[in-house]
């Protein structure tokens, strides 16, 4: 047999079941909440010891603020551009752009609790390598900075050596471009020269200038940038110095 339901039966339902529950109002309470804010206890500073003395710690703050202010430039820019930069695709080929982001965006924003600057040398490991990049304490402390597992995920590693190393790995082999210590630093500093300090110039020089210059030693230089030696040990040791000072970070 065919049964039908009559239109205002089943209207009649819908209505009813759109019908909002009743709902008690919250017992209020003074008690505190037993859940604090999302991000409680999170450092948003680099911590520096007191190994470290004025003059000292003066120095390591100036460089670790340029090494933030190089990191959120070369995220600006990518956002900017996407990977469609002449800039971004000289030092990063076609690869995507959300590593690379990630990776600058952890010194911005990451947690700074597990990076604790000394000066000290406690571990003896502290040691003078040789780069143009460590001429300029900030880009020497992004290098510094992604030996630390909690900004570089023991994933940013030496797939390149020297700027032309890096190049050669844009147009060769991209997929280790957004995660190479050497092509992250070199970005970075160049976008910010070419986009804030020399508008559309930048600092470059010419590539095969640049170059030869990566194939040089930078001893001889007057700055003497930080140190590092990444031993992936709970307490690997990053040591540094700006002229005679000598600055160490411990990862904790």
């Amino acid at each position: 047999m065919h049964c039908s339901i009559p239109l205002f039966a089943a209207f009649g339902a819908s209505c009813a079941l759109a019908l909002p529950a009743q709902v008690q109002p919250r017992a209020h309470s003074d008690e505190p909440s037993s859940h604090g804010a999302w991000n409680e206890g999170a450092i948003h500073d680099f911590v520096i010891h007191p190994s470290c003395n004025a003059s000292e710690t003066i120095q390591l703050r100036k460089g670790l603020a340029d090494a933030v202010a190089l990191a959120d430039h070369a995220v600006q820019h990518i956002l900017r551009y996407g990977n469609s930069s002449e800039h971004y695709r000289k030092y990063f080929g076609n690869a995507p752009s959300g590593e690379a982001i990630g990776y600058f965006d952890k010194i911005i924003h990451g947690d700074k609790g597990n990076a604790l600057f000394r000066c000290d040398n406690p571990d003896g490991n502290c040691n003078q390598p040789e780069s143009e990049l460590n001429t300029y304490f900030g880009t020497d402390l992004l290098h510094r900075l992604y030996h630390i597992p909690a900004f570089g995920d023991n994933h940013v590693e030496h797939f390149a050596e020297g700027y032309a190393g890096a190049l050669e790995l844009a147009r060769t082999n991209e997929t280790y471009t957004t995660r190479d210590s050497d092509t992250l630093q070199y970005f970075a500093v160049d976008v910010y020269a070419f986009d804030i300090i020399l508008p559309g110039v930048g600092c470059t020089g010419m590539e095969s200038e640049a170059a030869n210059s990566s194939m040089t030693t930078s001893a001889s230089t007057s700055y003497q940038s930080p140190a590092a030696n990444a031993a992936g040990t709970p307490t690997s040791t990053i040591a540094g110095a700006a002229d005679s000072a000598t600055d160490a970070a411990q990862v904790g």
